[in-house]
């Protein structure tokens, strides 16, 4: 993009000089700075773009600006390029890496305590047997001999039983019951809305995966276009016009290119942030990293 930039305001420059001996009209020299102004703007918002995203990861990550922009670009001399992730496919996803979800494990617990509330609820219904009564140390005096301390205790069993109670323990069971079916309906809903967003993020990663190849292909068609353009624009057999149009067609599939590889990676985290977090890769294969560090770490070549 910056290299890119660089070329309009050379040729606008060119162009000037030229206009200014006669050897290019107004109209050329009008499109030339247009299309300067173009790339300068277009530096502009991608590096917006850039800041924005570099805010969000260190809200997500929680690691410091200045680290974190270190661990995107280690050399400064060195343009940084998008994340790379470790190429690996999916063929299934445990259901169980969903409970990694702190929505998904908050509702198992609600669950699970609504369950317990019930058998809580259903142990008031029955008889309690309880211990009362005392145990008390006493002093004897046995045939005149000495005093002997001893132990001497009065206890007896009571029965609580539950029969005059108006329903109310029949109720409180039945309530429980309420309880842990909306407790079960919310832990489910969120499981079908945890899927859900697992499987769009694979269809965003498999699509992003299938046409970021075929555009690689028209960026270097239309790359080899422009140069072919740019030669004979240099030679005097092509005009300004021709240049910009070759120009255009050449950004707009580098354009195109960057936008998949962004949603690309943006696929991959909605993947990882979908399931959880805290996976990785089969144990089977060579290597097994955590997929967050494999997203966040920068292929420089």
């Amino acid at each position: 993009m910056l290299a890119d930039t660089n070329s309009r305001i050379q040729s606008s420059r060119l162009t000037a000089i030229a206009a200014e001996h006669g050897f290019q009209s107004r109209n050329e020299v009008a499109l030339a700075t247009a299309s300067a102004a173009e790339g300068q703007k277009a530096v502009l918002q991608q590096t917006a773009q850039s800041e924005h995203a570099i805010k969000s990861l260190v809200a997500m990550t929680a690691i410091e600006e200045v680290e974190l922009r270190q661990l995107l670009n280690p050399e400064p001399n060195q343009n940084a390029k998008l994340p790379r992730p470790v190429k690996f496919t999916i063929d299934s996803l445990p259901a169980e890496v969903l409970l990694q979800r702190p929505d998904i494990a908050a509702a198992e617990r609600d669950v699970a305590e609504a369950s317990a509330n019930i058998g809580v609820q259903r142990a008031k219904q029955f008889p309690k047997l309880s211990l009362s009564g005392t145990i008390t140390p006493t002093l004897q005096n046995i045939n005149g001999g000495a005093l002997l301390l001893a132990q001497t205790w009065a206890i007896g069993p009571t029965l609580s039983l539950p029969l005059f109670d108006s329903g109310k323990r029949a109720a409180d069971v039945e309530a429980a019951k309420a309880k842990y079916q909306a407790a079960s309906s919310r832990f489910h809903s969120k499981v079908r809305i945890a899927v859900k967003e697992v499987e769009d993020a694979l269809v965003r990663l498999n699509s992003s995966n299938k046409i970021l190849p075929e555009a690689q292909l028209v960026i270097e068609g239309y790359s080899t276009n422009f140069q072919a353009v740019q030669t004979l624009y240099q030679n005097g057999l092509a005009n300004l016009l021709n240049l910009e149009e070759a120009r255009r067609l050449k950004l707009a599939a580098e354009l195109t290119v960057t936008e998949l590889e962004r949603e690309q990676v943006s696929a991959w985290l909605a993947l990882y942030r979908a399931a959880g977090g805290n996976w990785s890769e089969d144990h089977n294969n060579s290597h097994s990293a955590n997929l967050m560090t494999q997203i966040i770490k920068v292929n420089h070549d």
